[in-house]
């Protein structure tokens, strides 16, 4: 891990990340499945590292509860854009839904949680957080395939053929 890389800048960069994804869905039609497939492996992978790391201290850290509230609309925006990839008005309305989902996700984490978890965490938590991340993203990306990873073998047979509906 880089020591100049902090939890907030890490999550920061997947944020980014995922809403240039989600804009190129929006506005380039090309390769739309597959993109959307790269989406959803991104956004379940983000959501997954968030709640297993982020949210579990900073929920104790805070004593607040459901921080994972946005991140799971989100994802459940992310099933009716992928139940929609063969009709255009309804992709169109799920890409909107998601990234206004997303959008509600990322200034949650940015604007209020992560100055207050890096203001008020321990150091060395921070730094295992941060470690736990980077080895999640690590992991994650030397088991790519063609294939979405995060579905098993028949509902991702059934994603690749477009079948799977809301």
């Amino acid at each position: 891990m880089s020591a100049f890389v902090t939890l907030g800048e890490l999550l920061r960069r997947r944020h980014r990340g995922l809403q240039t994804r989600m804009a190129a869905l929006e506005f380039d039609r090309r390769a739309r499945r597959a993109r959307v497939v790269q989406l959803a492996e991104e956004l379940v992978a983000h959501a997954t590292v968030e709640q297993l790391v982020l949210y579990p201290y900073a929920e104790e850290l805070l004593g607040v509860r459901d921080l994972s509230l946005e991140i799971e609309r989100s994802l459940d925006a992310l099933l009716a854009v992928i139940g929609g990839l063969e009709d255009e008005a309804a992709f169109a309305i799920s890409m909107a839904r998601l990234s206004a989902a997303f959008e509600r996700h990322v200034d949650g984490d940015e604007m209020g949680l992560l100055p207050m978890v890096e203001a008020l965490g321990a150091p060395d938590q921070i730094v295992r957080m941060e470690q736990t991340i980077e080895e999640f993203e690590r992991a994650l990306s030397s088991v790519r395939t063609d294939e979405p990873w995060f579905l098993p073998d028949p509902v991702g047979e059934v994603v690749a053929r477009g079948g799977w509906k809301n």
